[in-house]
């Protein structure tokens, strides 16, 4: 699988957004993300710092080594109804990695929205070769 892994969101505005990366080296064991800090960006184009419409924050952890990307429903309310991008990056003071890319497509809701909880669980190998598993949890509304 080609590295960045490629995986596009649908994305109701307003709603709780949330998936997790647990990177592993390709020998299967954990990807030590000591000393790494982690960056979401979300834009209209690429290559045009000005065209960011959102720098997110994840949240790293070490046990398990993951990656917690959360868009709330403050900042989801910033975008419009558009096709958006978006990279999730890793670095530290030696190395960059991007780890996942994808489009973001926004919608508005049709009426009120229910407090159901879509899980989907698929595993992707990214970095050229480093397997990894991404759990992506869809909130709709309401607090899980």
């Amino acid at each position: 699988m080609p590295y960045p892994y490629t995986y596009d969101i649908d994305y109701y505005i307003g709603d709780t957004y949330q998936f997790i990366l647990y990177p592993k080296n390709s020998d299967g064991t954990t990807f030590d993300l000591t000393g790494f800090t982690a960056k979401w960006t979300i834009a209209t184009e690429r290559g045009n710092a000005t065209s960011n419409v959102l720098t997110l924050t994840p949240n790293i952890s070490l046990n398990p080594s993951r990656i917690d990307c959360f868009l709330n429903s403050t900042n989801g309310l910033l975008l419009d109804s558009l096709i958006y991008i978006y990279d999730v990056e890793i670095s530290n003071n030696a190395d960059s990695y991007t780890l996942v890319t994808g489009k973001i497509t926004t919608q508005n809701h049709i009426g009120i929205s229910n407090t159901n909880i879509e899980i989907i669980e698929s595993d992707v190998i990214i970095d050229g070769g480093i397997p990894s598993s991404i759990y992506y949890y869809v909130f709709d509304g309401g607090t899980p």
